[in-house]
Formats: structure tokens, sequence, C-alpha cells
């Protein structure tokens, strides 16, 4: 892979300057960012004009120090020359429902919008290689209020090849970790300004993610959030006076979950994830609170299936009560609240999985 070429090099007075603000060939004054040696500028008519070390050895690190100490020069300069630099990240705020029916694979309900501030509103100064308020680190640069000494600075930190290390990310300091991989990078940051970003290297769906603008120390998320109403998917199970229970599943606003048929004594509402236990619970929530016989909540209503048959319910004890099994396979034309007279009828035990979340209506 060709080698970046060199654009910009020290001046003989410390400066970081440009290949086209310097005089051709060894008359350059430079020196390399990295190592020091002394550099020629090269600006002919067929190659774009750079720099090259004069011993005809080219230092590996010349061109991250580079891009480093740009980075560097450039963010401070549009700090001071232009009339705002903003930062930007996301900000994400979750329902205050800390327990809720409906949360996925503890996933809370929670909106996402994008903060974005103007450090020229927040800060007067930015230096660069300050250390560190509480730890004994260098920063690439250092925004601070001299008005307000207080307040908590913003500390950049910009890498090339090396990102920082955890403990000073994690350090508490709220700290912007920026990735420069060319010239252009830190272009579209003065323009932009810092604004939180990824990407992807490789295929989507099993590619890296790398973090090109990070935020840590930033308070970029709440749990106050009560004007949250999402569309929830659940299942309803209608407990009526008879001992049946009617059940449906249907989409919702969670703020808006409301008793449906007034005729029920009272309904049970699950998240739709559990719509699989949600009959059988019910039952036996129901039964439990009401003392309501069914026989869909007694232990000799079994679910029998074969060959030829789609599965349905039916009673162990239909010889025994002089039916036939012609009266279970039509669905919906047993009549399941006869158990509150039947002498076999013997109430299933249910035990209440302590994770399948419910509440009654």
């Amino acid at each position: 892979m060709k080698k970046p070429y060199l654009t910009y090099a020290l001046s003989a007075e410390g400066k970081l300057v440009h290949i086209d603000s310097v005089a051709n060939g060894k008359e350059c004054g430079c020196f390399c960012t990295y190592c020091g040696e002394p550099l020629q500028a090269k600006q002919g008519a067929k190659r774009k004009h750079h720099f090259s070390h004069l011993s005809g050895t080219e230092c590996e690190a010349a061109y991250e120090s580079m891009l480093h100490l740009l980075a560097k020069e450039k963010i401070q300069e549009a700090f001071y020359n232009r009339t705002s630099l903003y930062i930007e990240f996301e900000y994400t705020s979750f329902c205050n429902q800390e327990k809720c029916i409906f949360m996925s694979h503890s996933r809370r309900c929670s909106n996402k919008e994008r903060k974005r501030f103007d450090l020229k509103t927040l800060y007067d100064s930015c230096e660069q290689e300050i250390s560190y308020d509480n730890i004994r680190r260098r920063s690439d640069l250092k925004f601070f209020s001299k008005e307000f000494p207080k307040r908590k600075p913003i500390y950049i930190e910009f890498c090339v090849t090396h990102a920082s290390d955890e403990a000073k990310l994690h350090s508490g300091n709220k700290i912007i970790e920026i990735l420069i991989e060319d010239e252009n990078s830190i272009s579209s940051l003065v323009e932009s300004g810092l604004v939180e970003k990824s990407k992807t290297v490789g295929e989507e769906w099993e590619g890296r993610k790398i973090e090109i603008v990070a935020f840590y120390g930033f308070k970029n998320k709440d749990y106050n959030n009560s004007n949250i109403n999402e569309s929830v998917w659940l299942t309803r199970c209608a407990f009526m006076p008879s001992g049946k229970i009617y059940l449906s599943n249907e989409h919702c606003n969670c703020k808006q979950i409301k008793r449906k048929d007034h005729r029920a004594l009272c309904e049970v509402v699950f998240s739709a994830h559990n719509r699989y236990e949600a009959y059988n619970y019910a039952y036996t929530i129901c039964s439990q609170k009401y003392h309501i016989s069914n026989c869909n909540s007694c232990r000799n209503f079994v679910t029998v299936s074969s060959w030829f048959d789609a599965p349905y319910k039916m009673c162990k004890m239909y010889k025994s009560l002089q039916l036939h099994l012609e009266d279970f396979r039509t669905t919906g034309s047993f009549d399941t609240s006869r158990a509150k007279k039947c002498r076999f009828y013997s109430q299933v035990n249910v035990i209440l999985d302590d994770t399948v979340e419910y509440f009654i209506i």
C-alpha cells in the first residue's frame, strides 16, 4: 500500500506549516514532526506536493504524528476563529416505569434524540497538551472556562492508530475520543463539529464496529420519561361469570389499556410474548380469585390429538358423564361451565412462573 504524502512539517520555529507555504527543496527549513530530522519540500508538477526526509530514509510514524499535530492545531484554530464549534451526541430517555410487563428481554422503551451544544457558549479557552485535573495524563486539547472555573472541562483525545487506554477514558472526565484517518477527516471536524458517529468494517451482519467520534463521561441517558407511549402487542383474557375465558391478541397503546368487555368479571393482560402461557395462567388466576369452576381449569380436561384430527380438548371422564367424543371435537361446542356441577371436577394447581408478568383490569 502506497504511503500517504506528508503535507505538513515543523518550521525552525516549531510551527506546523503546509508544503505550499515554504520554499522548495532543501531551502524549506522544515523538520519531521516525529523524528525531528530535516526535510526537503518537493513541489514538482507531476506529483502532489509533499515533504520527504533529506536522509532518504522515511520515518514510519511521520504521517501519524503529522495528523495528530494537525488535528490539534485545526480544532484549536476553529474554536478561536469560528463563530461556533459544535459537539453532538445521542441522548436516550427511558420510560420511568422500572417494571413493565411489555419489556422484551429487559429492554425498556425509550426515545432517542441528538443533543447539540456550542462549545463557544460554554467555554472561553482551548489549550494543547494540558494535564487532566484528576489523573497524571496529558490531553491533546482541553476546553475550559476561565470565567466559570468550576465548570467541568472537556478533553479531546485524537488517535490515528492507537486508541486511548481504558483507564483514561473511564476516569470520570468528559472526554471525546476522535479517530483521525486522513486530512479530510480533520476538515470534516472543523466544518461539521465533533459529532458522535461510528462505522462498521466488514460485512454488516458480522462486521466490526469502530467508533469514529466517541463520547465518555457525558450524561447521555435518563430514566425519567413519563411521556413515552408505545404500541404494544398484548394478550387479553376476559374471564366471564360462567367461568369461560375469551382470549384475544391485539395492538394497544401502553398508556391506554382499559377494560373492553364490561360483562367480564375481570380481564387479565399479558405481554404477547407470554401468549402461550396466558390461557392456563388466566384460568388459574381467575379461578383462585373468584372460585368459579370451569372445565378448562380441571385436571381431567386434557388436550388430545391423532393423525386424522386436529388437537382438541376433552374430558377424561366423558364415559362416566355419559358424554360422547363428538361432543368435544367441534371447537366451541362444549359448554365448559358445566364444571360448576361436575362431581369429577378437580382444579389444576398451575404453578405460576415468576417471570410471566401480568396485570388485572
